[in-house]
């Protein structure tokens, strides 16, 4: 189970531009694991998740830029990693999903400042 503090993080991680860039690309790819450099598609045939080059190809970054973005995704519990030989795939965790969907959910069901108990600094202009 994924608590409230994680989900916190996650969301704190998905904050930066281009990390939120490599996430929607392990996310887009749906779990593929061959991407087309020529079309820029990913491969839907393909089964297992999407190798971390292939993330690479698909970013106007330097692959270490993305290595570093990867990183902090796995930290905060968005992906995880499996090395198959020489390549590093990486996939989304569907509890992460879960988590995030069940957190904004939530919010929206119990959030006190809908109900006027808010406890937020209400500031002056």
């Amino acid at each position: 189970m994924i608590l409230c503090m994680d989900v916190r993080k996650m969301l704190i991680a998905l904050g930066d531009p281009t990390r939120l860039a490599v996430f929607e690309c392990v996310l887009g790819c749906g779990g593929s694991s061959a991407y087309d450099t020529e079309t820029g598609q990913c491969d839907a045939g393909s089964v297992g998740a999407v190798a971390s080059c292939d993330v690479k190809c698909q970013l106007p970054c330097a692959p270490n830029t993305v290595s570093h973005h990867l990183s902090i995704l796995r930290e905060v519990g968005l992906i995880t990693s499996e090395k198959r030989g020489r390549e590093v795939y990486v996939s989304v965790v569907p509890e992460a999903l879960e988590a995030l969907a069940d957190f904004f959910s939530l919010r929206q069901a119990t959030d006190p400042c809908c109900s006027g108990g808010s406890n937020l600094i209400h500031l002056q202009k």
